[in-house]
């Protein structure tokens, strides 16, 4: 029989219905930990789960290039040209007599092939190579290190871009836009550094670049292709940044040519080793050869040139965050891979030798 009375069992049931809405205690008095406070299996408190860093933003990236395939096509045709100056026993005598008899016309032509057999047997044109050293003694080592620093650049070149990352309704997935700034070469360890307006290249730009956050704050970047003009950047590479260093005052391969090669100094000295007087045929001889190497260097760029080429990427870095606001600061230890489309002529860009690094803006 239930011994309570109508107004003693309201109070208890009240107290018992304020015990229960305040949800902190037991039966036994004891405090309810909420699910946030839930103590772990071994009593201690859990840390506070881990949020995603924030990726949206700007970055400038920096990403060096090596094409550890080789140079591809025509650009290769260029090195072999600077290789073709130096690589004879009696160069650059035989290669500045090969290229101007290729480009001399008729009545120069014959003069110079009925002297030249001459040549060969009187000087076996060792002596012509020595006259060439006597007046221009650097030119040998000069050519040499020019097609060096040539084949350099032209498998070795860095770019400056810009990625801008933009949220997407798709959960962790950004929208990205890669946009080339400048370009930069690396020449016996001076690195010299355009922008892409001083270079010529115009807008170079992918749209709709598929970037993914994952696991330990990795990211992927989506393939993409970038329409850079690899003719016009060795062009540059030549005229802006190679030939200046070594003469100042050239601005293309001819005058710089013509300032390591007297002709007119050469013609006489020939004159005075063969007994009589070439040296207004040799003069015009030499300058043609001088002129025709630089042409057929021109030619070889233009047709680089012509071939529609790009670089199609995809990569990965990880991001760092480095003052703890939980927002991306840095992308480091990047990695691209894919190919540079010169035409129908590919050359694979291969890991790990293609990297890049990059900074919030």
């Amino acid at each position: 029989m239930n011994n309570c009375t109508t107004a003693a069992c309201t109070v208890s049931l009240l107290a018992l219905l304020t015990a229960c809405s305040s949800g902190n205690t037991t039966g036994d008095g004891k405090d309810i930990p909420s699910p946030e406070e839930s103590p772990t299996t071994d009593g201690r408190s859990p840390r506070p789960e881990s949020k995603q860093l924030s990726l949206a933003g700007s970055y400038e990236l920096e990403s060096q290039f090596d094409l550890v395939s080789g140079i591809p096509g025509l650009a290769g045709a260029v090195v072999g040209e600077f290789i073709e100056m130096t690589d004879d026993r009696d160069d650059p005598a035989t290669w500045l007599l090969d290229r101007s008899m290729e480009q001399m016309p008729g009545t120069l032509k014959a003069v110079i092939q009925v002297l030249r057999p001459g040549l060969d047997a009187i000087l076996n044109e060792v002596i012509l190579n020595e006259v060439i050293l006597s007046e221009s003694p650097e030119f040998v080592t000069t050519i040499r290190d020019l097609g060096n620093d040539f084949g350099q650049v032209a498998k070795k070149f860095g770019l400056v871009t810009q990625l801008d990352l933009a949220k997407t309704p798709r959960p962790a997935e950004f929208q990205g836009t890669h946009q080339v700034l400048g370009i930069f070469f690396d020449v016996d360890g001076a690195v010299q550094e355009y922008s892409v307006e001083e270079v010529g290249l115009g807008q170079i730009v992918a749209r709709d670049v598929a970037v993914s956050p994952g696991e330990l704050d990795a990211i992927s970047v989506g393939e993409h292709a970038l329409n850079i003009s690899y003719g016009s950047m060795l062009r540059f590479a030549l005229n802006r940044v190679l030939i200046p260093l070594i003469d100042p005052t050239s601005d293309t391969l001819a005058e710089l040519l013509s300032a390591l090669i007297d002709c007119r100094s050469l013609g006489r000295e020939l004159s005075s080793t063969i007994g009589y007087d070439v040296t207004g045929t040799f003069t015009a001889a030499c300058r043609v050869g001088i002129l025709a190497s630089s042409t057929f260097i021109d030619k070889q760029l233009d047709q680089v040139d012509g071939n529609a080429s790009s670089m199609v990427l995809e990569g990965e870095a990880r991001a760092t965050d480095s003052n703890t606001d939980r927002t991306v600061d840095k992308l480091h230890s990047g990695l691209w891979e894919g190919e540079l489309k010169l035409g129908p002529i590919t050359s694979v860009l291969a890991k790990p030798v293609q990297t890049f690094h990059g900074e919030r803006k």
